[in-house]
């Protein structure tokens, strides 16, 4: 009998004995665990910081490229009224060079019309004003005349 209690002691004692290292087993993998945990506690917090500077960097991007996209808005407004005023004034220079060029015209007509002799009668006329007031000078015709 003592020998069936001594067995019995052995196999309680293995039992217990793996039970302890099956303890000590769990308790070192929740130390490694935590470990871990705390690791990659550190990590996040890493990457936490890394995704507010991330997003401040998108922030700033999109309120640059918002003011880029209101600069390029203002450009083209500022094209387009450039070109609206070009063709204007190119319009305008059009205009004035058809009237410079009827002025020359006429201008050239008028020096024809100069160059046209002077009639006989029309020159007599003119030697022999017949003037109302002659010594006040009023007809100029009259003066030239003279």
């Amino acid at each position: 009998m003592f020998s069936l209690f001594k067995s019995k002691a052995v196999i309680v004692g293995l039992v217990l004995a793996s039970v302890f290292a099956f303890a000590v087993l769990r308790q070192l993998q929740l130390e490694t665990a935590e470990a871990k945990l705390e690791v990659f506690r550190g990590q996040q917090a890493a990457l936490n910081l890394d995704l507010d500077r991330l997003r401040q960097t998108v922030s700033e991007q999109e309120d640059e490229r918002v003011k880029w996209v209101n600069e390029r808005d203002l450009i083209a407004a500022i094209n387009a009224q450039y070109e609206r005023e070009q063709v204007q004034i190119s319009a305008q220079l059009q205009a004035k060079y058809r009237e410079l060029n009827e002025l020359m015209e006429k201008s050239h007509e008028i020096q024809n019309w100069g160059d046209i002799p002077v009639p006989n009668d029309v020159i007599e006329l003119l030697k022999r004003p017949a003037c109302a007031n002659r010594d006040r000078n009023e007809n100029r015709i009259c003066v030239a005349a003279q």
